[in-house]
């Protein structure tokens, strides 16, 4: 990142003036014509159910898994572009019914995806590295584990459109 001279105090500063001009910008052309322009943060991506800015989503999970610390969650994210970000830590449900759990379908990728994943007690499979694939109907599922894996620990991001 090139160095333009300014330390962190003056950087915030020069946003929160950017932000001023662009409200000031935003009442003079809302009151000229009834319509006030949206400016969104480009970091923060839009919720695609709710609109407004996008925030952590606690997942629903099925089959028997239930969350550690950190809960199992998801969001939309704009780094990758047009990706979801997913996380958790979840003891571990059902192995023979490794479906986890579902995300609405504004989240589901155009292609399923696989991540991999960390497991905590007697850890690996013999034949494949654990992981989960988020499938085209948004469904998370894991597979490689053992029978003896007490939970599983997953971070990853899932592109909405690679083909």
């Amino acid at each position: 990142m090139a160095d333009i001279g300014l330390d962190a105090d003056q950087v915030h500063d020069e946003i929160a003036q950017l932000r001023g001009q662009v409200d000031r910008l935003n009442e003079v052309l809302g009151t000229a014509t009834g319509n006030p322009i949206q400016v969104t943060d480009p970091l923060v991506a839009t919720d695609p159910v709710n609109g407004g800015p996008e925030t952590w989503h606690a997942m629903t999970l099925q089959n028997g898994w239930a969350n550690n610390a950190p809960a199992a969650r998801y969001r939309l994210v704009t780094s990758p572009p047009n990706s979801v970000e997913v996380i958790g830590d979840v003891a571990a449900g059902t192995l023979n019914a490794q479906f986890a759990a579902a995300l609405p379908s504004a989240y589901w990728p155009v292609t399923s995806q696989t991540v991999e994943v960390v497991t905590v007690g007697n850890t690996t499979s013999a034949t494949r590295t654990p992981i989960f694939t988020y499938t085209t109907a948004g469904v998370l599922t894991f597979f490689g584990l053992v029978a003896t894996v007490t939970s599983v620990r997953f971070h990853g991001f899932v592109s909405l459109d690679v083909t």
